[in-house]
């Protein structure tokens, strides 16, 4: 609690026993506003902490899903004429399909998790 709001506290409990106890509802309704007005001070600062946190985790995480994307845009424009060379070889070139097919599911299960990851982060707020 600041100081202000002390200060303001106890001038008015001084003000309560100068008047006497004829104005004890009206004190008690002054006491009751301010001591929720300082409990809304506290809620809404730590509430916007936490938007603060998942503002930027939400930037974050659009980034690595946008990472992954890129990712998987150039594995495909890589891999796909990389497999077709491979299949018109007259050589086994099974390996090479095989490590661009293990490179394609990490890249869709990289990509799957951040925006997995995204969503439930936006459906949050």
């Amino acid at each position: 609690m600041d100081q202000v709001a002390r200060e303001d506290i106890a001038a008015a409990a001084a003000a309560r026993r100068e008047l006497g106890s004829s104005y004890d509802d009206a004190f008690a309704d002054s006491l009751i506003e301010r001591i929720g007005t300082e409990i809304d001070k506290r809620v809404d600062a730590r509430l916007e902490s936490r938007r603060r946190y998942r503002r930027i985790d939400a930037v974050t995480l659009e980034r690595r899903r946008t990472l992954w994307r890129g990712a998987a845009v150039g594995a495909g424009f890589v891999g796909l004429p990389a497999i077709m060379v491979s299949l018109a070889s007259p050589y086994s070139s099974k390996g090479v399909i095989v490590i661009v097919i293990l490179t394609w599911l990490v890249i869709a299960a990289g990509y799957g998790i951040a925006a997995f990851v995204h969503a439930q982060r936006q459906n949050g707020d």
